[in-house]
């Protein structure tokens, strides 16, 4: 430190301040390089976050705005039921026993309610009261109450025994028991055989079920 002090003083005066001026440039370069990383990360940093708060800000207000929008056309649409499109002029009076499946489909019931109503006779069951519709399933309360109006149940020609050697299907299946199948496989049986002549002929019939037997001796006659 001594011999530094000696060689500062042995110097005349320009040479002293040029050794002052570099010194004085080494401590700025010095400080500058160890404060350069603050300056430099500080301003990116502010400048990135107050970049990131306007984007967050857009996108906020672009969502409101699409909500809006999403939540005036959701109250604008009126999702439209398959049934309410059908106009009363489009309605017409139907017999639930004999009306076919496309029948069914044209009063806006679905395909599974016109299958299930046809199985449903199918089986030799038949409507006598239009409320008993109610029970079918899949056929909903709307549905009912919008075709109650049309619906016209045929009244019971049963009051006079059908004649079994000249009814046809549709006479047929008014009878319990007794669905399109079984009612065409009687009147194949009496086209190939002839007239009944006795009731016991019924079991010739394919698969002729005892249930039906008592139904058809009650309320037919083979004259």
């Amino acid at each position: 430190m001594k011999r530094l002090l000696m060689a500062y003083l042995s110097f005349n005066k320009t040479e002293r301040w040029g050794l002052i001026g570099l010194l004085a440039i080494l401590s700025l370069i010095i400080i500058i390089r160890i404060c350069l990383p603050f300056f430099a990360s500080v301003e990116p940093d502010s400048i990135r976050k107050q970049q990131l708060v306007d984007k967050w800000d857009n996108a906020k207000r672009k969502n409101v705005g699409s909500q809006s929008d999403t939540t005036t056309e959701y109250i604008n649409y009126q999702p439209i039921a398959a049934n309410s499109v059908l106009k009363e002029d489009l309605l017409f009076n139907f017999d639930p026993n004999t009306l076919d499946s496309q029948g069914f489909i044209k009063l806006g019931l679905k395909p599974k309610t016109a299958s299930i109503l046809l199985r449903w006779r199918s089986k030799g069951k038949r409507f006598r009261h239009k409320e008993e519709l109610r029970k079918v399933y899949t056929l909903t309360n709307d549905d009912y109450l919008r075709l109650e109006p049309y619906i016209k149940i045929a009244a019971d020609r049963m009051k006079t025994k059908l004649n079994l050697n000249t009814a046809d299907s549709s006479s047929l299946i008014m009878l319990n028991g007794i669905g399109p199948k079984l009612a065409h496989r009687i009147i194949e049986y009496r086209k190939k055989n002839g007239p009944f002549k006795a009731y016991d002929q019924l079991y010739e019939v394919y698969r002729f079920p005892d249930s039906v037997y008592k139904e058809l001796t009650n309320k037919t006659s083979i004259n």
